[in-house]
């Protein structure tokens, strides 16, 4: 049995340079809650919460490489060939959610019932810029944005019960 591991650093020969940036996350929140207890003998309890939650990311990626490359018919010539590639993604997130619950006591039994529902809102957008060329006079550039948008919203009750011991 054999096992080797090899790790190249990172600015080694085809790749230059390069630079990212790690996400950078901005969250705000507000939270609020309100419980009443003892309202009569059987309803022990009432509670109601609320979330709202906004995420900002943003992720920088810089690369930029070159590589020699033989030509393989006359003139026997070596193209050297540069790439460089710029990505640039904002991604943003809105949360809401919020959840009602009673908890309900008949002798030894408990009754736990409530409904929540959350929704998630992602909006998010991504440039890249990819250049390349060589030194026989060929290179080309585009630019390319990519928007997406996605929501998510789930509801659901619960029950539940025991016994008090």
């Amino acid at each position: 049995m054999e096992y080797d591991v090899y790790t190249s650093p990172m600015n080694d020969v085809p790749t230059q340079d390069m630079y990212m940036q790690i996400p950078n996350s901005d969250r705000k929140k507000f939270f609020a809650f309100f419980e009443i207890v003892d309202i009569t003998k059987n309803f022990v309890k009432a509670k109601v919460d609320y979330y709202h939650q906004k995420t900002e990311r943003d992720f920088d990626i810089w690369m930029d490489m070159y590589m020699d490359v033989a030509v393989p018919f006359p003139p026997f010539i070596l193209n050297v060939m540069d790439y460089t590639l710029n990505t640039r993604t904002h991604n943003e997130q809105v949360s809401d959610g919020g959840n009602f619950q009673m908890d309900w006591e008949f002798g030894e039994h408990y009754i736990v019932a409530g409904y929540n529902v959350n929704n998630d809102d992602i909006n998010g957008t991504t440039k890249t810029r990819h250049r390349w060329g060589n030194n026989l006079g060929g290179s080309s550039a585009n630019e390319h944005y990519v928007c997406n948008a996605t929501m998510l919203t789930n509801a659901g009750i619960f029950t539940g019960r025991g016994a008090n011991i």
